[in-house]
């Protein structure tokens, strides 16, 4: 790169290391970036490459996908609607015979079981805490774990979005 802006992209070439605040700022400016790449463009990548494009936009090559939290956020989104209408990944915990669980965990279990994209979007900040603890080394900091995470969570429900119509045809591979 060389002078202001990438010549092959147009993002500006000065742009630093991921923090907080520019998540939420990136999340709630450009809400359908659709301007270069956009969604199929980072689910394909995500796939095939997804340690080098999740590095290259944590090193600031940010035009290269679709921001992660929007990315999820919309996959969530989508991914809660067609769980909850189809209850697929759904669990009968009525059936399941554990004597040790009182009301309260049952409940817990019963719950969750209901609201598991919400379980797994709260997980978030916990595994990238844990990914910042273990590979401080590597010079990460928080919100670039963050949005690692967001990334893999993301890509994850875009992933059942993708199988349902294939899960509503073949219903015996839902298991």
């Amino acid at each position: 790169m060389q002078g202001n802006y990438c010549w092959n992209c147009g993002q500006k070439t000065g742009i630093g290391r991921l923090h907080v605040k520019e998540i939420i700022t990136e999340f709630l400016l450009s809400p359908f970036h659709i301007e270069n790449h956009g969604l199929p463009w980072t689910f394909w990548w995500l796939f095939v490459k997804p340690g080098i494009v999740i590095r290259r936009y944590v090193y600031g090559e940010r035009k290269l996908l679709y921001p992660a939290f929007r990315y999820l956020v919309l996959g969530g989104t989508i991914a809660t609607i067609i769980s909850k209408q189809y209850k697929i990944f759904h669990l009968k915990i009525e059936d399941v015979e554990v004597p040790f669980l009182n009301f309260v965990e049952r409940e817990f279990f019963v719950y969750a079981n209901d609201n598991l994209t919400l379980f797994n979007l709260l997980a978030i900040p916990v595994f990238a805490l844990g990914t910042y603890i273990f590979f401080k080394p590597k010079g990460f900091n928080y919100a670039e774990n963050l949005t690692l995470h967001a990334y893999i969570t993301a890509q994850q429900l875009w992933t059942i979005i993708i199988i349902f119509p294939f899960l509503q045809f073949f219903p015996e591979a839902k298991g």
